[in-house]
């Protein structure tokens, strides 16, 4: 259930270019000082310091965890920005949170959560700060500022990590991603899309040579990059970074309202897209659905068919790897069929009427309309913090209703649930206290469908089910 059927989101896309321009502005250095300059102390956080000289960590060639991964409660729910951060740049001020809550599976208790996210900035000395990462759980109770910190710049990324090493690939990302970047921007050779696309195409090289197995596991990423405008020096920008189908969506202030317009900032890179199929199909894929392979599994008359069915990517001539996305870093044997790394990015100065932006998985996004995320956004606006508890609240409330399972959550399925909220500008000092956003939005008289799982449990599950 993506933006790509919106008139708004198509003209987005659109607009975003489908390779970089290579107009350069060099980073003006500051202190001599390079490498990592941690933030706060956060567990799991990047905080080792590297030479000036190599500022790109080593790759991990044993990822925590690769091996096995104790059980996890029937549900968890990691509270990872429960301490509202925020940081300056230029004359722009972010405030933000974030918080993933792990899917349930009735076949697999152990299934981990495979969201990651991250945030770093990049300072004019070339450092670069680690504030927060996924599994690191942070002290607070969600309503106490930290320090500002002033940066040049600020990364914000979200990964939804899919197939069975799917944790592993969100997490190389997270910790790779924002170093690649870090060095492409601070060579200045290149423009800031030009760096953001060499960026994830090197960091889905180095997964692919790591011991991590990516044959059918990769992860999305959605990222937001805060910037000094390439173009103005008294301008700030941010720039929009999607492969797969994760989201970026921004509240825009109306004229003459208290209210927020949800304006899509990115477009799922999905099957579903005639430009995306093509591009498969010319690599020698098929683009089919369960349905259209077998009609016993979907027939074509189920209303549901559309939503619970969506088209596939498909050998020509095997059942696999059978992914319902497109874009994504990692997937091996996807990307021989024209499943890509490239980032469709979007670049536009910050306005006064920009007043919030949001990242999140298609946990969120599935069951959540983008009007819908905005709205709890604008009634938690001083609260980055309850704003992605109420996000993730509601999209879990969502998945019990579309699973016909309130009240009954051992015998749902959902998938994991990442969100990353920020705030452009300061508090809004005329807030009013908000009540509890779920009873000022109704439940929904029909529960929304969800998309079938994106990538297949197991090789045979195809021979399985049909």
């Amino acid at each position: 259930m993506g933006c790509s059927s919106s008139t708004e989101a198509a003209a987005v896309a659109d607009a975003a270019p489908q390779s970089a321009p290579t107009a350069a502005k060099k980073i003006s250095a500051g202190a001599s000082t390079g490498g990592t300059e941690p933030i706060s102390e956060v567990a799991e956080a990047d905080t080792a310091a590297a030479p000036a000289s190599n500022p790109v960590p080593p790759v991990s060639k044993s990822p925590a965890g690769l091996d096995t991964h104790a059980p996890q409660p029937d549900f968890d729910v990691k509270d990872l920005g429960a301490e509202n951060r925020a940081i300056v740049v230029g004359d722009v001020i972010l405030r933000f949170a974030s918080q993933s809550r792990r899917g349930r599976d009735t076949e697999d208790h152990t299934k981990p959560n495979q969201d990651r996210f991250g945030v770093s900035t990049f300072t004019r000395a070339d450092g670069l700060g680690s504030v927060a990462s996924a599994g690191a759980e942070t002290a607070g109770d969600g309503h106490a500022h930290g320090h500002r910190r002033r940066a040049h710049s600020a990364f914000f990324g979200v990964y939804d990590g899919h197939g069975p090493h799917g944790h592993h690939c969100s997490r190389f990302v997270q910790e790779r991603l924002p170093h690649l970047l870090h060095r492409d921007i601070s060579e200045g050779t290149s423009s800031i899309q030009h760096s953001i696309h060499e960026s994830h195409t090197t960091c889905n090289d180095e997964l692919r040579a790591s011991e991590i197995v990516d044959t059918y596991s990769g992860t999305t990423s959605i990222s937001l990059l805060v910037h000094p405008d390439e173009h103005d020096d008294e301008a700030t920008s941010i720039t929009i970074s999607n492969v797969g189908d994760s989201r970026a969506i921004l509240g825009t202030a109306l004229p003459g309202s208290d209210t927020l317009r949800a304006v899509p900032l990115s477009k799922d890179q999905t099957p579903r897209r005639p430009d995306e199929a093509a591009r498969c199909i010319k690599h020698g894929a098929r683009i089919l659905s369960f349905g259209q392979i077998d009609p016993n599994y979907c027939p074509a008359d189920d209303p549901d068919a559309e939503a619970e069915d969506p088209p596939r990517v498909w050998a020509k001539h095997g059942h696999f790897p059978g992914c319902a996305f497109s874009r994504s870093i990692g997937d091996s044997v996807a990307q021989k069929l024209g499943v890509h790394s490239e980032p469709e990015m979007l670049t536009l100065k910050i306005s006064p009427s920009v007043k919030v932006i949001v990242l999140a998985t298609d946990g969120v996004f599935d069951v959540l309309e983008n009007q819908e995320v905005i709205d709890i956004c604008h009634v938690y606006r001083n609260d980055p913090a309850q704003a992605c508890r109420a996000i993730v609240r509601k999209s879990h409330e969502e998945w019990l209703l579309n699973e016909e399972c309130e009240g009954e959550e051992h015998k749902a399925n959902y998938d994991d649930m990442t969100v990353l909220v920020v705030y452009v500008g300061d508090e809004d000092a005329t807030a009013s206290a908000p009540s509890d956003v779920s009873e000022q939005q109704p439940k929904h008289q029909h529960p929304r469908k969800r998309v079938r799982q994106k990538t297949l449990r197991h090789l045979d599950e195809m021979v399985e089910e049909t």
